[in-house]
C-alpha cells in the first residue's frame, strides 16, 4: 500500500495525509503503520537525520516546534537513523541548535516548561542542551554572554540553570 500511495503522492502530501488519518480513531492504526513504513524507506534511501527534518518542515519556524505533530515522526527516523549511522548521529538539541541558533533554542525551551502538556519534554531537551554545552567546554559566562542574558531578565532563569547544571556537574 505504501508503495502505491508513493507512486501516486509527494512526501509533503504523504506527511500531510499520514498526519490528518492518524487523528481519526478508524485510521490511526493504520496510518501509524503506513508512517513507521515510510520511516524504513527514507532510511532505506540514505536521507540524513538532517534531510528529514526539512521535509517534515520542523525548520520552518521555532514557534510552534515542540508540538508539531511532525515532530514524532521526526524522532522516530532520528533513532532509527542513530542505531544505523554509526559516527553520525545526532539529537534533538543538536538538531534545533543547527537549524535555529543556542538562543533561540533556548528560549524556546524554558519557555515550554511553563506549559504543562510539554512541560517534562522540555525539561529533557533542556538538560540536552545542557549537555551539549557542557561537552563543549562553555562556562556559564561564557552561555550568559553569548546569548546576551542580565541575571535579571527574564532569559536569565536560563543562564542561572545553567550555572547550578555546571556546578551540580563537579565544575565551578
Amino acid at each position: 500500500m505504501m508503495s502505491t500511495l508513493a507512486a501516486r503522492y509527494s512526501d509533503a502530501a504523504l506527511i500531510k495525509m499520514l498526519g490528518a488519518a492518524k487523528k481519526s480513531p478508524g485510521t490511526e492504526e493504520i496510518a501509524t503503520r503506513l508512517q513507521r513504513r515510510q520511516v524504513k524507506i527514507w532510511m532505506e534511501s540514505g536521507e540524513t537525520a538532517d534531510d528529514i527534518f526539512k521535509l517534515l518542515k520542523l525548520d520552518d519556524g521555532i514557534e510552534n516546534l515542540l508540538t508539531n505533530p511532525n515532530l514524532a515522526t521526526y524522532v522516530t527516523y532520528m533513532n532509527l537513523f542513530n542505531k544505523y549511522s554509526p559516527g553520525r548521529e545526532t539529537t534533538l538539541a543538536n538538531t534545533f541548535v543547527k537549524s535555529y541558533g543556542n538562543e533561540a533554542v533556548a528560549k524556546m525551551v524554558e519557555a515550554a516548561k511553563k506549559v504543562p502538556s510539554i512541560e517534562k519534554f522540555a525539561q529533557e531537551l533542556q538538560v540536552a542542551l545542557f549537555n551539549q554545552w557542557l561537552m563543549k567546554g562553555a562556562q556559564p559566562r561564557f552561555v550568559r554572554e553569548r546569548l546576551r542574558m542580565k541575571s535579571a531578565d527574564p532569559d536569565g532563569a536560563i543562564w542561572r540553570g545553567y550555572s547550578e547544571f555546571y556546578t551540580k556537574h563537579g565544575f565551578e
